[in-house]
């Protein structure tokens, strides 16, 4: 369906004559006569526009419609002017439309404040009034504008007088006889608005060639969408800061003069395409431009500003490390009879590296069969679980979760030694990642790990103009050639720059300066004296200026004191001379067109440092232009220097140490997209002149030294607390006793249960300050190396204290004594080898030796009994000294072997190697207590498990790691022990 458009039942068009077309939104019609009485007539509109019933309303405007005795047809008048045209470029005059038949006459134009743009004719047409061309002169106090007001508009009146004739009066007969006088003349006004504006002739983004780069929660530099100057132009220097009324000044190239133009109408964006991925969508409403549904940047409709925090992971998704995107702009406005293109080219990184690692450990992971390389990281990188990958010969193992409950045929554990190494996957931040530098010959110098210190501005080789010819100042107070004296290019033109710098013929772009050793300061020649002055990054020292001559510093790729030192190349017209036979140092002239020097400004660039012994030993690894001779490349890396600055705040970094390497490609930009990557060295020829170097010399001559950068990955925090997990679970669980286990086994490939330790499991050494063991419990074990720690025979175990007694036939012959303390009676059972129980009343100091004890009751006598067994060889243990204590025995006898007594499952069968010691007694006592109202006696708890048990393989656990090493795989899995549901 096509448009159509609607508007309000209030709208009185009717009343004017006029009618509205619902298919094509135009307006029709035959107007009332004038009626001086009601000057005007008016109809106030909504007019509501439709593509489709689905999509429902696009937009909505309101219409107001006049009816007077004359009209230009519209209330405000444009006139659109194109960078420095003098004649509009659309309409430049506008017709005046009345009935002939009032006789209009005599026009008048009024307008506030006055215009001197317009024309008025006779016949009240209304036209644009040609504006001649100004050029300014060089200074910025010269500069004159090209327009006298910015932003021209007015408010406008037009009067015309109304002309009346001499009527004729009919006579008897129908005869005209004679003529009536005129009537008095009257006046109409019209009301109306005039406007001039500059439109573009084009548009670009400020960084048009560079790519803006992308990448997840990283904010994109913005970007500006600026004004292309006309053929014969080109931007000398923006003054203003606001994006909507940024006046420039433009540099002509035929005239070498310098226009000050006004603010333009800035197009407004109206479409946005984008080639390279599919699934691109930009809203002109919000400016956001999404891919896949995910958002990517920002371009203000309004200003045509690219910024933004990208979120996105489409890259990971498709499994490739980029994407290399073109996106096309159209833009245009109210006063444009055009559409304005241009492009901007984005690189969309996904955020995820790989970094190689030495593993030689077991490795759990997905076989996706014989694949490549490239292959296997690509099926990686867009498996969000995936933690890492290794290539076997047994195929392409990515290291991911398994789909189902039960492990498939394609989850397999390499086990020990496992991959030789693997490939981790990690976050790509060049904030944070570090960068490990390897090199595949034998010289050692630059190894080991490289971590972000700072930013610096990065040194690439680009042209630029270097405007007019013309002298370089010299105050009179400045004549001395200082021994630190440069010539320095200025990519800012000097006059808007520097102050007091207007004198006639200057070099617009180069001036004095010099470098004050006792202040550390920097001055420039302001002709009235040295004053001091801020580099740029983008300053360049072109020559040197001694009392003799100036020395131009072509091919010197160097650094001095915050300021570059030399530039790559020049026009051949370029020269710095004086202009008299004898050289005058104060009497310089700069010849040339352009200059090509090292440092673009560019977007920073990283800095890395190695730390060493000692502060003099650090090096530090920038991206900037090689200054080696002889050499190229883009890495350099610098030995500290004392003077080096970094600003603690902006991270911004000034590096003046020697420079001891150079690398010939971006090896540490693609080693963020690869992982790894390779690439030539050359080292300061000075470090191989030693004899025992003479190999590595060779080598270095002939661009035969290989290093390699990867990033390394950062070590893991604890992916899981478990003891919050088990301790939110039981929480949530209802108020009956469960298990004292973890809800989770946390552990590694090969031992799933290594990290979890349950209060029913001995404990190791590593394990006697940590959570679960009590504190009774470690009071139990004595001190010991990490093999034998807690493997000890015990001494004598209180099994209860209360009015209980064994079985009547067990006493050993002869085993009663009286008048023994608890001690004593310790000693004479340890004495008799049959001896495996005694039995204690301190009321009575009395001693009772027991051979076995197999069932316990109650006397019904006021007295506690203390009842202790010994553990001798062949109660559980064939050797006496292999028991280990568990954890925490009072929690364990709740949680877990209560129940397991009550329910008829613990083992108490002096056999079973499962059973704790003296397990039987154990539960009788536990069970005759829970069976009585109210308690009058203690129980002992299960505390002591043989070597052979299931417990004592507790003692090899450990407690979870904090930080793990990356691509670490912990085993989680639900302990035997947790119930998934309650009933």
């Amino acid at each position: 369906m096509g448009w159509y458009y609607r508007i309000n039942r209030d709208c009185e068009l009717s009343t004017l004559g006029l009618t509205f077309n619902g298919s094509t939104g135009a307006v029709t019609g035959r107007t009332p006569v004038y009626d001086e009485d009601v000057p005007i007539l008016a109809a106030e509109c909504e007019v509501q526009v439709f593509q489709d019933i689905v999509r429902g309303v696009v937009t909505g405007a309101d219409m107001i419609v006049e009816v007077q005795a004359m009209s230009y047809g519209l209330k405000r008048l444009v006139f659109a002017l194109q960078d420095a045209s003098t004649q509009p470029l659309g309409q430049s005059s506008y017709d005046l439309q009345f009935d002939q038949s009032l006789a209009l006459g005599s026009f008048s134009l009024a307008c506030l404040p006055a215009v001197t743009w317009l024309e008025l004719a006779p016949n009240g047409t209304l036209s644009y009034k040609a504006m001649g061309f100004k050029t300014g002169g060089t200074s910025r106090d010269e500069v004159e504008t090209f327009a006298e007001v910015r932003g021209d508009s007015a408010r406008c009146t037009l009067t015309a007088v109304r002309q009346s004739v001499a009527q004729a009066q009919t006579g008897p007969n129908g005869v005209s006889n004679r003529f009536l006088p005129p009537e008095e003349p009257s006046e109409v006004t019209l009301d109306f608005d005039v406007q001039r504006v500059w439109v573009w002739s084009g548009m670009r983004y400020n960084t048009e060639e560079q790519e803006i780069l992308v990448r997840k929660s990283r904010a994109i530099a913005t970007r500006k969408l600026s004004r292309i100057p006309p053929n014969g132009f080109k931007v000398y220097k923006d003054l203003g800061t606001n994006v909507e009324d940024d006046t420039e000044l433009w540099f002509h190239e035929d005239t070498s003069s310098i226009v000050k133009i006004p603010p333009g109408e800035r197009p407004e964006i109206v479409d946005v395409r984008c080639e390279g991925a599919s699934g691109f969508k930009w809203s002109r409403s919000t400016g956001q431009l999404t891919l896949q549904g995910q958002d990517v940047l920002i371009l203000d409709p309004t200003t045509g500003q690219i910024y933004g925090v990208p979120l996105i992971e489409v890259p990971q998704r498709l499994g490739k490390s980029f994407l290399q995107i073109t996106c096309f702009v159209a833009g245009t406005g109210e006063s444009y009879d055009t559409v304005l293109t241009t492009k901007f080219n984005v690189r969309i990184e996904d955020d995820t590296c790989f970094f190689k690692k030495d593993w030689g450990l077991a490795f759990q992971g997905q076989n996706k069969g014989n694949i490549t390389q490239d292959q296997c990281q690509v099926e990686c990188r867009k498996k969000d679980d995936c933690g890492a990958y290794a290539l076997e010969t047994a195929g392409c193992f990515i290291q991911t979760s398994s789909t189902s409950s039960t492990p498939t045929v394609d989850i397999q554990i390499l086990s020990s030694p496992g991959p030789a190494f693997i490939y981790i996957r990690g976050l790509c931040d060049e904030e944070t990642s570090c960068v490990d530098l390897v090199e595949s010959n034998e010289v050692q110098l630059l190894e080991e790990e490289f971590c972000p210190r700072g930013i610096k501005s990065s040194r690439g080789i680009c042209s630029q103009p270097i405007g007019d010819s013309g002298t370089l100042n010299c105050s009179s107070t400045v004549t001395t050639v200082s021994p630190l004296s440069f010539v320095m290019f200025s990519l800012s033109p000097i006059f808007s720059r520097f102050s007091g710098m207007v004198p006639a013929g200057q070099a617009p772009h180069f001036l004095r300066v010099r470098w004050v050793s006792s202040s550390s300061s920097w001055e420039y020649d302001s002709m009235s004296g040295w004053a001091n002055f801020t580099p740029l990054p983008s300053d360049v020292l072109v020559a040197n200026i001694s009392s003799t001559a100036v020395t131009l510093n072509q091919d010197v790729n160097s650094y001095f004191e915050g300021i570059y030192l030399g530039y790559a190349a020049a026009d051949a017209s370029f020269n710095i001379t004086s202009s008299i036979s004898t050289f005058d140092a104060c009497d310089l002239k700069v010849t040339g067109t352009l200059l090509t020097v090292w440092n673009c400004e560019e977007e920073l660039s990283r800095v890395y440092s190695r730390q060493g012994q000692t502060v003099e030993d650090e090096l530090l690894l920038s991206m900037e232009a090689c200054p080696l001779p002889g050499r190229y490349g883009v890495w350099v890396v610098r030995r500290y220097n004392t003077t080096d600055f970094v600003n603690t705040d902006t991270g911004e970094a000034e590096l003046r140490g020697e420079v001891i390497a150079c690398f010939e490609k971006d090896f540490i930009g693609n080693a963020f997209i690869d992982g790894l990557n390779e690439t030539t060295v050359w080292l300061k020829d000075s470090l191989t002149n030693a004899p025992r170097y003479a190999s590595d010399k060779v080598r270095n001559d002939a661009s035969l030294l290989k290093i390699s950068a990867s990033l390394t990955a950062e070590a893991c925090s604890l992916p899981f607390d478990e003891t919050a997990a088990s301790d939110t679970a039981r929480d949530q669980d209802d108020a009956e006793e469960q298990p004292s286990e973890p809800v989770y086994l946390l552990g590694t490939l090969e031992d799933t249960g290594l990290y979890s330790l349950s209060a029913c499991e001995c404990f190791g050494r590593e394990h006697r300050e940590v959570l679960p063991v009590s504190e009774a419990a470690r009071g139990l074990v004595p001190d010991a190396p990490p093999s034998t720690y807690n493997i000890f025979a015990p001494p004598p175990i209180l099994l209860f204290e209360g009015p209980y007694v064994c079985d009547a036939d067990s006493h050993i012959t002869s085993g009663q004594f009286q008048g023994l303390d608890e001690d004593g009676c310790r000693a004479k059972c340890l004495s008799k080898p049959d001896c495996n129980f005694y039995l204690h009343t301190a009321q009575l100091r009395m001693c009772e030796l027991l051979e076995k004890c197999t069932r316990i009751g109650l006397t019904g006598v006021d007295a506690t009994h203390k009842l202790f067994g010994v553990l001798r060889a062949g109660q559980l243990e064939t050797t006496p000294g292999q028991y280990c204590v568990i954890a925490d025995p009072e929690e364990c006898w709740i949680r877990r072997l209560r129940r397991d007594v009550l329910e008829g499952r613990l083992g108490t069968d002096s056999s079973d190697p499962n059973a704790c010691a003296f397990a039987s007694l154990i539960s009788q006592c536990d069970v005759m207590e829970m069976s009585r109202a109210e308690r009058i006696g203690n129980c002992a708890k299960c505390t002591y498990f043989g070597a052979q048990s299931q417990a004592f393989l507790g003692r090899r656990k450990i407690p979870i790691p904090r930080v793990y090493p990356p691509a670490s795989q912990v085993s989680i899995a639900c302990n035997q022990w947790s119930r998934l549901m309650s009933v």
